[in-house]
């Protein structure tokens, strides 16, 4: 026992000294910087834990909106913080996040937090950079654009279908949980679109280890026996030998001429070749792209989705504009009993897209994203120093000389020509903007036509808060009070 608690204290008094040690160099770089320019105002807190904790609070509290507004209000719109042991300048709408998102690797390059990356594996989009990341998203939009998108529709439909009937149905009358619902559709969907897991049995054999793994994302990487982060890894390796299988068996149909080279993201990573004919992907790259796509679909839509049935529910107005763009939908495939939607009809849901806009407006599923900076730049009167961390933020999306009435949940907002360019972010932007976008936009609508036709609901406690872990998610699910449409 005395030999753990010794390594325990070992291993974090490591961690906590190559911390201190990377926070000095910072702050040496700080200092260094400052007789070439005035680096922007701020405070980088108590050495290593720096704002950490509290910007962890104010997520438990979905209130990192307050986080960030007294920060600017204290030191104006550009801004020095401390993160996880780093210095991070925040640059805000629409200049800074202009500059951060057309300055890839040229003042600027990607950066994740070490537990992150170690968990989403180096082969994964989001690690590489250069031309491997051209290469590997070239990858993912040949799957991921709208076009190829179009022919995924009715099976997302059909699925949608079978989902409201075998899950919600029975709870017609009852107090029900949308957000493991909404969960566990989305997972479904991801699994089918992406490797044709099509069967309970094989998503839930891939479901267990996932939901551990995505409990390690955010922890501190600490590899020890008993932490989430070590069971994380371990989940990780449950996973890439679960698609490790599932890439061998892909080759094995396709030689027996049993799978086409586009009916899903794991035969398009399989069949994609570069100019010189050789295969675009490695096998350990496609195991982590394929996990980062299915952490990304999941989490993001789930989210969103939930959210936006909450905002439908406070907003009775949105709710039956919602319902009446639908059902004229509907309408027009008449006859068809249990019927399939086609791309073209999403492209009739924009009052239902909006509401989804204004839902990511409100509860963006990602708050931020950050860039390590590889060269001095300057930004208005302040120098941002080679070292640190910029960092675009959503705080933009509450800003009221940008949305008037920040607050309030309006739909309208979308209308015409929509907000100022690079004020609204929750996709990131640049040549980093999330691949995955418009696959979410479908799936999303998909299941909001087909559930507004079937369902009403009512939200069986109003005063049910969110939470973000790290994406907000409502406190207790959701619960709502569901009734069959007659």
């Amino acid at each position: 026992m005395m030999i753990v608690v010794f390594f325990l204290v070992s291993t974090a008094l490591l961690i906590l000294t190559r911390s201190l040690l990377q926070f000095l160099r910072n702050s040496s770089s700080n200092s260094s910087s400052s007789s070439k320019g005035r680096v922007p105002p701020g405070s980088l807190g108590v050495p290593v834990i720096g704002d950490s904790l509290n910007f962890v609070k104010a997520l438990k509290r979905n209130d990192p909106w307050r986080f960030y507004g007294e920060k600017r209000a204290k030191y104006g719109p550009v801004f020095k913080m401390s993160l996880l042991g780093s210095p991070v300048v925040i640059l805000p709408a629409p200049a800074g996040h202009k500059l951060l998102f057309g300055s890839e690797e040229k003042l600027m390059v990607n950066s994740w937090p070490v537990g992150f990356k170690r968990l989403l594996g180096p082969g994964s989009l989001t690690s590489l950079t250069g031309e491997d990341f051209k290469r590997m998203k070239k990858v993912f939009m040949s799957f991921l654009k709208p076009e190829a998108l179009q022919r995924y529709v009715p099976r997302v439909s059909q699925l949608s279908l079978k989902h409201l009937e075998d899950h919600w149905e029975a709870y017609a009358g009852e107090e029900f949980a949308i957000y493991p619902a909404v969960k566990s559709f989305i997972f479904s969907v991801a699994c089918s679109s992406f490797m044709s897991l099509e069967t309970e049995e094989e998503q839930l054999e891939l479901e267990e280890p996932f939901a551990i793994w995505t409990k390690g994302l955010l922890q501190l990487p600490v590899n020890i026996p008993g932490t989430l982060f070590h069971k994380a890894l371990k989940r990780r390796e449950v996973i890439h030998d679960l698609l490790g299988r599932l890439i061998s068996k892909r080759r094995q149909e396709f030689l027996q001429g049993r799978a086409s080279e586009s009916s899903d993201m794991l035969s398009v990573m399989l069949s994609y070749r570069n100019e010189d004919g050789k295969p675009a992907c490695t096998d350990a790259e496609i195991k982590d792209n394929l996990l980062l796509l299915l952490f990304a679909a999941h989490d993001t839509s789930s989210s969103t989705l939930t959210l936006s049935l909450k905002f439908l529910a406070e907003n009775p107005y949105w709710r039956n504009q919602v319902l009446q763009e639908n059902l004229a939908i509907s309408q027009e495939k008449s006859g068809q009993d249990g019927y399939s939607l086609e791309w073209d009809d999403l492209r009739g849901m924009k009052v239902s897209w909006r509401v989804l806009q204004e839902t990511l407006r409100l509860q963006p599923p990602a708050l931020s994203g950050y860039r390590e900076v590889i060269q001095d730049f300057e930004f208005g009167d302040y120098l941002i120093p080679k070292g640190w961390k910029a960092c675009w933020t959503v705080v933009s999306h509450r800003l009221p000389e940008f949305f008037p009435d920040p607050e309030k949940f309006d739909p309208s907002r979308f209308e015409g020509d929509g907000p100022t360019p690079y004020t609204y972010v929750p996709f990131g932007g640049g040549p980093r903007m999330c691949p995955g976008n418009e696959y979410a936009k479908m799936v999303m609508l998909v299941l909001l036509h087909h559930l507004v036709l079937r369902f009403d609901w009512q939200l069986a406690d109003p005063d049910e808060g969110v939470t973000m872990d790290p994406m907000p998610m409502p406190q207790n699910g959701l619960n709502v009070k569901l009734h069959k449409r007659t």
